[in-house]
């Protein structure tokens, strides 16, 4: 049997992304948020258990007939690599969402500066056009940032783990209900049409398309700098430095730095 056939023989039997997604749903399923929380403390220790696993399949099914050991070295290390850098974007993501998710405090910022102004207007005719500009376009970012991570966890999950979804129970919820709770607001300012002297409608379906053709570069970024950080840690520096080179990691950061730049004074992280 061909060294192609064999490898293949892994690809049917445990594949790193299988091993990385049977190590998670181990987690989800458990709810076992103190192995994520062991993890950000000692994440090499729990990966390196992972990796002597995939070790193990790797040397099983190439045992036989035996391989030089050079080749078989090295089948076990790719797979160990795959197999991590799987590992690295799943605790990368889970922490980026629960930086930016945490959106309970603007919104009801949002809505009781809303009401405020809404209320300053009927019963005293005063009306700060600037003032209700600031709110509407940080209304704006917020959903925007939430959509965005939205579209980028369902990306990655799409193209790397078999759409299998990748968030705790609650996190999730909690994504979906910041978009949904953001998307009240905006349809409560929608609704004062005729109630303000100056008043533009927020159209969320445009606002989405501005960001369509960005998810697919954040999700690169996101897969990159997980390649980077595994290749470091299997001590090939020169890779990794290569990896923060490359155009998708540049892009990313890019991006993330004009996103910085775009958002509105308060602050829309936890």
């Amino acid at each position: 049997m061909s060294i192609r056939k064999r490898v293949q023989k892994i690809e049917t039997s445990l594949t790193p992304r299988e091993m990385a997604l049977f190590w998670l749903e181990s987690i989800l399923n458990f709810d076992q948020r103190s192995h994520f929380h062991d993890l950000w403390l000692d994440p090499r220790g729990f990966r390196d258990i992972v990796a002597k696993k995939v070790a193990e399949a790797v040397l099983e099914n190439l045992t036989e007939p035996p391989l030089k050991r050079e080749v078989l070295e090295l089948a076990v290390r790719e797979a160990q690599k795959q197999t991590d850098t799987l590992m690295v974007l799943i605790l990368d993501l889970h922490q980026h969402v629960r930086s930016q998710s945490c959106l309970n405090h603007l919104m009801v910022d949002l809505v009781i500066e809303y009401l405020h102004q809404l209320a300053r207007y009927e019963y005293t005719g005063e009306f700060d056009v600037q003032a209700w500009d600031s709110w509407r376009e940080l209304l704006i970012q917020a959903w925007i940032a939430v959509s965005r991570l939205r579209k980028v966890v369902d990306a990655i999950s799409n193209t790397y783990f078999e759409s299998h979804a990748l968030l705790f129970p609650d996190d999730e919820e909690g994504l979906n209900q910041d978009r949904a709770d953001l998307e009240s607001v905006a349809q409560g300012y929608n609704r004062s049409e005729g109630k303000l002297p100056s008043w533009t409608a927020i159209d969320l379906g445009a606002e989405l398309s501005s960001i369509a053709c960005d998810i697919t570069t954040r999700a690169d970024y996101f897969i990159s700098m997980a390649k980077a950080r595994t290749l470091s840690a299997f001590g090939e520096i020169a890779a990794a430095q290569e990896v923060l080179n490359s155009r998708e990691y540049r892009v990313g950061c890019e991006l993330n730095r004009l996103q910085s730049l775009s958002k509105p004074q308060q602050d829309m992280t936890c």
